[in-house]
């Protein structure tokens, strides 16, 4: 301890009138980009005199109070705040520990002895670490590396807008070279023309990133929480520096330009046109050794809905993948940690029948809500009988449309027969099929939860839904939740989780009081 100051790594979540003395070295606005971009938090990563980095977190509620205190580079002395052990994903360094802002905590500027403090502090992690992190987002990842090449800004289109992206290439300190995806706003802190200049070398970091796999290679893509810098001074960088300046050939350092990729998008016509086939087609299609997956198109009618495996499934609020139930709580594998506001989202299985035959395809979250009109959610809240399918879902019944569908090798090497619609067209007409009955269709109560699918696209969440959920944290009223979750195991875990909230909360005040 120093001067009344703890250092970070002597913190802990056993009480709240601790006192720091820190360095924002990062801080960033964590938003909601599936809800528009919704602000939902201020971060940072604080550093002490030791090294030692903690993300401290100012939530909503308490913004407006330290919006204009807290600066990036500045030092501060920080006073009551809690300390919460976290095992949420996405955790930006190895602490597991947290700093809340309680609308007590204090905070003052402190330029006294700031230089003691460093001005920035990251965990590198090495090719190995890397590649073990894949698809894994229980932490963001910071590399270093040697630039080798840049790419120019591009727009990605998805189905709810767009954004831009940069590609960049990098050589790690162990000559393994990698892709890195600069997203959003991180695509513009670079520029191609920023390395013509001179040869180099340039010794880029880019923190808080994720780990995917892109045609086979890893690929780091960035986040809201990703900083860029390029040849900072910390010694790291001027090693790696004065290892490039040797070199065999003088365009060893020199950055080069990655070519754009074709910019003109297929329209929808075009797509249609090009990969059209019958169901029989698609059904006859033969499996080509090193192809993993291809895809098709076809315009089919809607002419059953196939309820064995119910309608949605119960996925987690940030990655949309399936959660599991333990215990008293529903836990998500892909963010390894529990999912706090669970959400019904779309799995919906169909048969569809075109002038060849018929054929099972299954509608996840996007494509469904884009045919249905309302999110799973809106369904689930509305829906007094569990058992039967929405109206909505029926009224598809003699509907026509466009479907873009993935044929992979569970389809054409392991016989799988249910296809994955990845795109819904509008057709230019809906016809509605004379001897298609849409009333009373059942399912079974088993199987309104979980999907047998362990795989769920990454699809968007709508605004309301997270609003609904986010009130839900501390509701105890039990027909509130009745309104909201129609199927019972999901509505016990919910009221038991409220209950033992209040129980916490009640147990505390009566605490409060004794002393």
């Amino acid at each position: 301890m120093s001067k009344g100051y703890s250092f970070l790594d002597q913190i802990s979540d056993a009480k709240e009138t601790w006192r720091i003395r820190v360095r924002i070295c990062r801080m960033w606005k964590a938003v909601n980009k599936r809800s528009g971009n919704n602000f939902i938090s201020l971060d940072m990563i604080f550093i002490d005199e030791k090294k030692n980095l903690m993300h401290a977190i100012v939530r909503k509620n308490v913004f407006q109070k330290f919006s204009t205190i807290l600066r990036e580079g500045g030092t501060f002395i920080i006073s009551n705040f809690k300390v919460i052990v976290t095992n949420k994903g996405y955790r930006p360094v190895s602490n597991d520990l947290n700093i809340i802002f309680l609308l007590t905590t204090s905070v003052k500027e402190c330029n006294e002895e700031s230089e003691l403090i460093p001005m920035h502090a990251f965990e590198f992690a090495t090719y190995d670490c890397i590649n073990n992190r894949l698809n894994d987002n229980s932490y963001l990842t910071d590399i270093i590396g040697k630039l080798t090449a840049v790419g120019p800004i591009e727009q990605v289109h998805f189905h709810n807008g767009s954004t831009n992206i940069r590609n960049l290439q990098i050589l790690l300190p162990e000559d393994k070279e990698l892709q890195i995806s600069l997203w959003d706003e991180s695509a513009e802190t670079i520029t191609e023309n920023d390395f013509k200049e001179d040869e180099g070398p340039y010794i880029i970091i880019v923190t808080s990133t994720t780990v995917k796999a892109f045609k086979g290679k890893l690929n780091l893509n960035t986040t809201s929480a990703t900083k860029v810098y390029v040849n900072l001074d910390i010694t790291e960088v001027f090693e790696l520096i004065d290892r490039y300046k040797v070199v065999e050939d003088e365009y060893d350092n020199v950055v080069r330009s990655i070519p754009a990729r074709d910019k003109k998008p297929k329209s929808e016509s075009e797509l249609i046109l090009q990969t059209t086939m019958s169901l029989a087609e698609i059904k006859a299609l033969e499996w080509v050794e090193g192809v993993k997956e291809r895809f098709f198109t076809c315009y089919a009618d809607i002419v059953n809905i196939e309820t064995e495996f119910g309608w949605n499934y119960i996925s987690c609020q940030l990655c949309k993948r399936k959660v599991k139930q333990q215990n008293n709580m529903f836990w998500c594998n892909s963010c390894n940690s529990e999912s706090q506001f669970p959400m019904p989202s779309y799995k919906l299985q169909i048969q569809v029948k075109d002038h060849t035959g018929t054929a099972s395809f299954v509608l996840f979250d996007k494509d469904a809500e884009k045919i249905i009109q309302k999110t799973a959610m809106e369904l689930s809240s509305k829906n007094q009988e569990p058992n039967k399918v929405p109206q909505e879902i029926q009224s598809l019944l003699g509907k026509s449309y466009t479907f873009q569908i993935k044929v992979d090798d569970y389809n054409v090497k392991e016989g799988w027969k249910v296809y994955t619609v990845t795109s819904v067209f509008k057709s230019e007409s809906n016809k509605h099929l004379g001897n298609v009955v849409a009333d009373n269709i059942q399912i079974k109560p088993s199987e309104t939860l979980f999907s047998h699918d362990e795989t769920i696209a990454n699809d968007s969440i709508a605004t309301s839904d997270i609003k609904l959920l986010t009130s839900l944290k501390d509701v105890t009223d039990d027909n509130l939740i009745d309104d909201v979750f129609g199927n019972t195991q999901l509505k016990d875990l919910t009221k038991k989780r409220t209950s033992k909230q209040t129980s916490n909360n009640t147990g505390s005040s009566q605490n409060k009081k004794k002393k």
